[in-house]
């Protein structure tokens, strides 16, 4: 009996002393506010007309950043033998040097990248990449890390690609 005295005076001691403590401000008296002008999000003096300027870089999604030319059907990354795992068969490797337009986008193949462009905007998809082509699509297939990873595209509607004639820098 005389534990359970000691545990209880312990413990409405500590009730005692938790009322006690202050818990921050109370509610504001009624002679007592602030008004504010402001609301969330844009701020009405900024400009939300402004374009976008063109983009530069590596981008070993570049087909995909262009869904008005191209279409990703598939994609598939891991250890070699893993990507390839429905690689078409009809496909032929398209040769470094090559020059494509599809609609308003061109592509050009290099020796190890791929440069695809479309108005300002020109990407690039880095080293070890080799671009194939069967019936209406183009497979990317880029190795990177000791990773492969093959991507499958289809032309956009009215998209069919033509050698464009060489451009000079």
């Amino acid at each position: 009996m005389r534990y359970l005295a000691i545990a209880t005076v312990i413990v409405l001691g500590f009730i005692a002393l938790i009322t006690l403590i202050p818990h921050g401000p109370g509610p504001p008296s009624p002679d007592h506010f602030s008004s504010g002008t402001a609301s969330p999000g844009v701020g009405h003096d900024q400009d939300d007309r402004r374009t976008p300027g063109p983009v530069h870089g590596e981008a070993p999604w570049a087909f995909s950043a262009l869904p008005e030319c191209f279409r990703q059907d598939s994609r598939r990354s891991g250890l070699p033998a893993f990507a390839h795992i429905g690689f078409p068969r009809a496909a032929k490797l398209i040769s470094p040097g090559t020059r494509l337009a599809v609609q308003d986008c061109t592509v050009v193949v290099g020796a190890e990248t791929i440069s695809v462009s479309r108005g300002d905007n020109q990407l690039v998809v880095p080293a070890r990449a080799k671009l194939f082509g069967y019936g209406g699509h183009l497979v990317l297939d880029r190795f990177a890390g000791g990773r492969e990873e093959v991507r499958v595209y289809e032309y956009a509607p009215l998209g069919s690609p033509v050698p464009a004639p060489p451009r000079r820098l």
